[in-house]
């Protein structure tokens, strides 16, 4: 199928720029095919692939067509960044494919900026394949959102670097372009508090201050909203607060091998960055709870939940680490994230993207 085809020559690309990284040129030609190949995937997709095209995706692209800048500006709806991004890319090109193109490489650029530079202690092939298997085809639904998340991941790798003001820009980005990117906040003091010496003090606290959270989560999120007002009424609503009990099989499949491998990042290597990525995994997985009843909470898990991308690759901690140890690991991962895609996907029909149809057709 051609997500798959699309899949495994991004993945491709994207480790050969990495066998020849001290060949700029060279590198540099990967990485722009690597990116290249599922931004025309997304940028040529039938309009009924994506559930969120009619919402507010086409409206916008048909408002900025017809209107100029202060008329867009008073009329349009969604966050400021996003709508700037559409009218930009509308008056430059006139095409709507362009706009699900140029959007969708919104996603892929932090989130590539961030996987390259922790190859060292994360693989390219593994993170990758979790980005395009378990994240990519959510993002042809909630663009804006896979933005602001990709955003965040990069705010968060600046702040690992001691890069305070690429952190702060890369947050304000991220809210321009869905509110919700406030949780970065929350992980930003996460990751300052584990920072420190006393570190394993607090992780156990926290952990069970997030299972307090899950549990009592819409009281804590009408008490945030007091104090937050321009996050959006509906998130305050019934509708998204609570709804009927519906338990994620394939994610708590998915999940439950995350918190594993986080646990044996506590346990058995227990450096600044493992406590931290072991926090990410763990409150990720208690966002199952929250997909079960709440669509609003189970978004904003979302960016805990995008760490994943370098926390699977992490798996290799059970092996002895050589070559062969490597690649066969890859290969179970690989085939694991494809049955995952198949049957999240492709049988149970998530995000409407299968089959896929190209915008002639």
């Amino acid at each position: 199928m051609i997500y798959f085809v699309v899949f495994g020559s991004a993945i491709f690309a994207f480790h050969e720029a990495e066998k020849y990284e001290n060949i700029k040129w060279c590198k540099n030609i990967w990485i722009i095919i690597s990116l290249t190949i599922p931004t025309l995937l997304a940028a040529f997709r039938d309009l009924t692939i994506g559930t969120d095209i009619y919402t507010y995706m086409l409206p916008a692209y048909r408002l900025a067509k017809s209107s100029n800048f202060e008329s867009f500006l008073i009329l349009s709806r969604e966050e400021i960044l996003y709508d700037l991004t559409v009218f930009v890319v509308t008056k430059l090109f006139g095409n709507f494919q362009m706009v699900l193109g140029i959007t969708q490489l919104l996603v892929m650029i932090p989130t590539y900026i961030v996987i390259w530079n922790n190859r060292k202690t994360s693989s390219v092939v593994c993170s990758s394949a979790v980005f395009y298997f378990v994240f990519y085809c959510n993002s042809y639904n909630t663009i804006r959102q896979n933005i602001a998340m990709s955003f965040v991941l990069l705010a968060t790798y600046f702040l690992q670097k001691n890069k305070k003001w690429y952190c702060i820009i890369s947050f304000i980005v991220a809210f321009g372009f869905h509110k919700s990117a406030i949780v970065g906040s929350v992980i930003f003091i996460i990751y300052i508090i584990l920072n420190n010496n006393l570190k394993k003090w607090f992780y156990y606290p926290m952990a069970m201050a997030t299972i307090i959270g899950v549990t009592f989560y819409d009281k804590f999120i009408l008490f945030i909203y007091s104090f937050m007002p321009f996050l959006p009424k509906r998130y305050v609503s019934d509708r998204y607060l609570y709804r009927d009990l519906n338990w994620p099989v394939m994610d708590t499949v998915l999940m439950t091998v995350v918190l594993l491998i986080s646990l044996a990042l506590i346990y058995l290597k227990r450096s600044k960055k493992d406590y931290f990525l072991a926090m990410m995994g763990f409150i990720a997985f208690c966002g199952l709870w929250m997909g079960n009843v709440s669509v609003a909470m189970d978004r904003l898990f979302w960016y805990f939940k995008v760490f994943i991308i370098l926390i699977f690759p992490q798996g290799i901690i059970f092996f002895k680490k050589n070559l062969m140890n490597m690649i066969v690991y890859n290969f179970l991962l690989l085939l694991f994230l494809s049955g995952y895609w198949v049957l999240y996907f492709g049988i149970l029909g998530n995000a409407e993207i299968y089959p896929y149809k190209f915008i002639w057709n």
